[in-house]
């Protein structure tokens, strides 16, 4: 059993269920829209209590739980993607004896480094193509201030140019399929809008003082992150 932990925040994966069907060959592979996300919001939609870093892992372990208690196994593995690598590296930390083994993917480290590592990129490439107008901007900026998300926001607003080709490529399916969703089934793939939205607003301060390095130091199960390649 593989449990997928969706990033984003609120990015459930359900739209995107056909690119999980190789994986069908070796796992049950189950999709759960977080708390305030997907589905999940079309059932509580505004009024979703707590919607936190903490109680979204709990969720994940009351979930993980009900999972071994249905199969009759003491273990699964979960993935976590982006967000969901934060929520599930916290699962992982709450309850090691549920999981064979965590596998994370968008692997978040640390807030503030992506912060940086983003701005320097950015600032970069603007001075590689000759853009002052982007350099400027960016040197006025000077270096960042982590915990201001508008800030963040603001210089990151081009963040796309710096993504690999194939990350590029996927954001563009994606849109795609929100054209093609959005006529097939418009409520869902509002809640699912929606939900974005609202997740996101609430655990901004989450995301922000995120540190992995500090405090997911000692995991006690197996533990791999895998990142890739740029093509």
């Amino acid at each position: 059993m593989l449990l997928i932990v969706h990033g984003g925040p609120g990015e459930a994966q359900w739209p995107a269920a056909e690119i999980f069907k190789p994986w069908e060959k070796a796992f049950t592979v189950l999709q759960w829209d977080q708390r305030g996300t997907g589905h999940t919001f079309g059932r509580y939609g505004a009024k979703t209590p707590d919607v936190t870093l903490d109680r979204i892992a709990k969720d994940g372990v009351a979930l993980a739980t009900y999972i071994c208690q249905e199969i009759g196994k003491r273990k699964i593995i979960v993935l976590g993607h982006s967000w969901g690598s934060i929520v599930a590296t916290r699962m992982v930390q709450m309850r090691p004896d549920l999981f064979a083994a965590y596998v994370g993917t968008g692997q978040v480290s640390s807030w503030a480094a992506m912060v940086n590592t983003q701005f320097d990129l950015l600032l970069a490439k603007a001075r590689k193509n000759g853009d002052q107008a982007t350099v400027k901007e960016l040197e006025a900026i000077g270096r960042p201030d982590p915990t201001n998300a508008d800030q963040f926001f603001a210089f990151s607003k081009n963040r796309l140019s710096i993504m690999a080709p194939s990350d590029r490529a996927w954001l563009q399916h994606l849109r795609a399929q929100a054209t093609e969703l959005t006529a097939s089934n418009p409520e869902q793939f509002q809640n699912l809008e929606d939900g974005m939205l609202f997740t996101g607003k609430h655990v901004l301060p989450d995301q922000i003082a995120t540190n992995l390095p500090k405090t997911a130091c000692h995991i006690r199960t197996a533990y791999f992150a895998s990142r890739g390649r740029r093509t």
